[in-house]
């Protein structure tokens, strides 16, 4: 059974794409910051039949990181799959979303640290395997921000913007050892009007994986 990890695993979307590979024969790694948090995402998916387990990781944190990715790999095997998409929003946690005029290095670099550099140190824990094994799947989500400038989430839509970038460009030079990336960029509220659901959204990812068409996929409803 092949294996995916959901970096910033959560109870919407994130649960959504576990969902999604589980019930396609995938055993599914949850990685987020709270134990907690993974271990009841791991007995949901459970009831549905999936085989998932939970790690703690911290996508600012290259040991934190490392950690999680070498007791997945006892676990589970080797990683076929990665779905990267934690954000962090919240004040108390030190990563303030603001408008360019309230914009500092500071903020700004806080952003780039749980989005690009989360998103470079993730990629760092599995492109060696995958390239040698000339098979694998590296999926990106930012928000609509990442694509079209938004002024009130400034430093969160810049972060994002770069992780486009990186996902870019990293298809353009994988794609002949066999890896496909793609960016997907969701452009709604999830689960707040019809059509917005979760897991409509996570069709998109299974899409990129078993098509391997497209470098970029965006949803809008």
């Amino acid at each position: 059974m092949p294996t995916i990890a959901i970096v910033g695993a959560g109870p919407i979307l994130g649960l959504s794409a576990a969902k999604i590979f589980g019930s396609n024969g995938f055993k599914v790694a949850l990685v987020s910051r709270s134990q907690e948090n993974v271990d009841k995402l791991a007995a949901e998916l459970a009831e549905l039949g999936v085989e998932a387990a939970g790690f703690t990781g911290d996508v600012t944190d290259a040991d934190s990181l490392a950690g999680a990715f070498a007791r997945i790999r006892e676990r589970f095997g080797a990683v076929d799959v990665v779905s990267f998409s934690p954000v962090t929003k919240t004040p108390n946690l030190g990563v303030d979303i603001v408008g360019p005029e309230a914009m500092t290095v500071e903020n700004t670099q806080a952003q780039l640290d749980v989005q690009l550099h989360g998103a470079i140190r993730t990629v760092r824990e599995v492109l060696p395997e995958m390239v040698e094994r000339g098979t694998g799947t590296l999926l990106f989500t930012t928000a609509y921000a990442s694509v079209e400038p938004l002024a009130f989430v400034a430093n969160f839509g810049l972060a994002g913007s770069t992780v486009r970038y990186y996902a870019r460009t990293l298809n353009e030079v994988l794609a002949e050892k066999g890896v496909h990336v793609a960016h997907i960029s969701v452009h709604a509220y999830i689960n707040t009007e019809p059509g917005t659901e979760a897991d409509t959204i996570a069709q998109l990812y299974w899409e990129a994986y078993s098509k391997r068409e497209k470098a970029e996929l965006i949803f809008q409803p």
